[in-house]
């Protein structure tokens, strides 16, 4: 019982170190999220209780983020079938029709965040063809996040 006696002061001096590095002007916390509900509402809680706690809150990522791209096209198979054919002309319509519908999922997620966040940041980095697991990937999101 002694040992662990000198365990809880320790713990309890490191707890307070930890406290005010989080409350320190110097930290600031940055959630990222991605544009599904889930998620989304896990950050938002995370939002709020910052808020609440007084701890500094930074602004928010969105990763992975489809843009809307353009409207669905009725004839879009008949504007391609002459250049594909039949077969892959109504397949690639309904890789684009899902492209749609992902984009206007995420797009109603990100507007979700924007009304919870307010004036808060929101930055977002679009779903890429392939991860990032390397620097040129990381150059990718950071000209996502910062420009050129």
């Amino acid at each position: 019982f002694t040992l662990l006696g000198s365990m809880t002061d320790e713990f309890s001096l490191r707890a307070g170190e930890v406290e005010r590095l989080l409350r320190s002007d110097e930290t600031a916390f940055l959630v990222v999220t991605s544009a599904q509900r889930d998620p989304n509402d896990e950050a938002l809680t995370l939002h709020r209780t910052l808020n609440r706690d007084g701890l500094p809150f930074a602004g928010a990522i969105v990763n992975r983020f489809n843009s809307p791209g353009p409207p669905e096209t009725t004839d879009l198979i008949e504007l391609l079938s002459p250049a594909l054919g039949g077969p892959l002309s109504t397949k690639v319509a309904a890789a684009h029709r899902d492209h749609v519908t992902l984009g206007r999922r995420d797009a109603t997620q990100v507007a979700r965040l924007e009304r919870e966040l307010g004036d808060e940041l929101l930055l977002r980095v679009p779903q890429f063809d392939d991860d990032v697991h390397d620097i040129e990937g990381l150059l990718r999101v950071h000209a996502a996040l910062f420009g050129s």
